[in-house]
């Protein structure tokens, strides 16, 4: 693997190394150039960007911090700049709502905790957010991530029995495995290794 070590001042920088390629029976290349391009924007810094862990109720309300300091730090001690200035930009969930919903939140704004995401109440079990960060004012991308969202169900719906009639037919001293092709309950808050059938009568 390539590690890039050395601070510089730009946005943008390069590196390369020579090779030479020998094999037994070939004639061998040598002098080949790697080029390398280094940037800010060239990913990895999403190491530095704590993923919260976050969690509502179905059709519940929370708050989204977060925390970009370290991506600040990072480009302020490695990339030679001073009072970065980084905004970023969240996708509209599938399953709830982004409060208030902007084009763009700056940091203060991420960190601050007032981007609240409310749950639509739907039977879903996670949703996901994606942010991309930018260092303006040119909006040079950052890095993309992604903030999952559990979704904690409420039991406020009825469970069905979808078999109507449910019966079988056994041949005299045999077996036979009752499957849901014979008898199935669905619940949309509950899964299905926890529906329990209870036998009352022999």
């Amino acid at each position: 693997y390539y590690e890039h070590t050395h601070p510089f001042t730009e946005l943008y920088t390069n590196d390369s190394f020579i090779f030479d390629v020998v094999a037994t029976l070939a004639k061998p290349i040598r002098g080949v150039t790697f080029n390398i391009e280094i940037s800010v924007s060239s990913g990895g810094l999403s190491d530095f960007i704590p993923i919260p862990r976050l969690e509502v109720e179905e059709g519940g309300k929370i708050d989204i911090k977060l925390n970009l300091t370290s991506v600040v730090n990072f480009l302020e001690a490695h990339a030679g700049l001073r009072q970065s200035l980084i905004e970023a930009q969240l996708s509209h969930p599938k399953h709830g709502t982004l409060e208030p919903f902007m084009t763009s939140y700056t940091q203060a704004q991420l960190q601050s905790g007032i981007i609240m995401y409310q749950h639509d109440h739907s039977d879903t079990h996670n949703d996901t957010i994606k942010v991309s960060v930018y260092l303006i004012p040119d909006y040079i991308l950052l890095c993309n991530i992604s903030l999952p969202i559990i979704i904690i169900p409420i039991n406020d719906q009825p469970f069905k029995l979808l078999t109507d009639t449910p019966q079988i037919s056994v041949v005299q001293g045999e077996s036979y495995i009752i499957t849901k092709k014979d008898l199935l309950t669905e619940d949309a808050d509950t899964g299905p290794n926890e529906i329990v059938y209870d036998v009352i009568s022999g």
